[in-house]
């Protein structure tokens, strides 16, 4: 494990520097296209040079220049809270919610599972931004679902619950009607233990390894979405970052900016540390539930 990590830990970065130099391939020129295949390699050394004195971390936007290190971990803590608080919640609710619905044929949540996770996010975030609206209007509730005064805005929050659940709630559902025909369940049922115990010491926490298993696929989603809830709502985290500085240095020509490819490497970089503490975050989860489900 510890090899595959800094085989990662390597791999990782090496993979940003080429796909944020992808837009320099291409460059418009009079009369057509220029493709540079060296523009990568001059951009990636560029980086380095800039990371050595420091200049790394200085964008502009507009006509203004920002140090990274001034806003940076604040917008890396805002995308770890907004992936690792709605990831932990839509597990949690979405485990709940397999094992309490199990059957031994799918049924009508097993097909909405499968809808909400083939569905485009930006799809999804609509369809719950107009049922919130109509929600809130019809009953007359108080409840702010937009803004980031500071405060973790409701619907953002719950856009980013949907795929954790739905992808939690197939494991749970599979992996209990699974477990549920074991010859160890079967025994402790002809024991007379209560279900509810069968269902947190046997069933519950034969269902972690499962979830533990899918956490990338988890994680991999929700950084999907990330980047369109935070572009949708203004939230101040690395992806909202990279969208409204990545593209706007100082303008050469009218309706054209330049691309800060320096600046593009940071902000990835940043996703990808956010990644790595959100899968951290959640994985210390699911092993305090299999502590607390066993008690062991």
């Amino acid at each position: 494990m510890v090899a595959r990590a800094a085989v990662y830990a390597l791999i990782t970065p090496l993979v940003i520097l080429v796909m944020a130099g992808l837009p320099l391939l291409v460059s418009a020129e009079i009369g057509g296209f220029a493709f540079d295949p060296m523009a990568v390699p001059r951009a990636a050394l560029v980086f380095i040079q800039s990371a050595m004195d420091g200049s790394v971390f200085t964008y502009k936007a507009g006509f203004t220049e920002w140090d990274f290190r001034l806003l940076g971990p604040k917008f890396l803590l805002v995308s770890f809270l907004y992936t690792a608080l709605p990831g932990a919640v839509g597990i949690g609710l979405g485990t709940f919610a397999g094992v309490a619905y199990r059957r031994r044929r799918r049924g009508f949540m097993d097909r909405l599972s499968d809808f909400a996770l083939a569905t485009p996010d930006f799809l999804v975030i609509f369809a719950v931004q107009i049922a919130a609206s109509w929600i809130v209007d019809a009953a007359g509730f108080p409840v702010a679902f937009g803004g980031t005064d500071g405060k973790i805005a409701a619907l953002p929050f719950a856009m980013m619950s949907v795929f954790p659940f739905f992808i939690s709630y197939r494991s749970a559902a599979e992996a209990s009607r699974r477990v549920g025909g074991e010859e160890f369940i079967t025994y402790a049922r002809a024991k007379g233990l209560p279900e509810r115990l069968i269902v947190r010491r046997h069933i519950g926490a034969a269902l972690i390894p499962g979830l533990e298993a899918e956490l990338p696929v988890i994680i991999a989603f929700m950084q999907g979405s990330l980047f369109i809830v935070e572009k949708s709502f203004s939230i101040p985290g690395m992806a909202k970052l990279f969208f409204d500085s990545a593209f706007a240095g100082r303008r050469k020509l009218l309706m054209r900016a330049i691309y800060q490819y320096n600046h593009v490497v940071i902000s990835l970089l940043g996703l990808a540390i956010s990644c790595v503490a959100v899968y951290a975050f959640l994985r210390l989860a699911l092993a305090l539930a299999r502590k607390a489900l066993t008690r062991e």
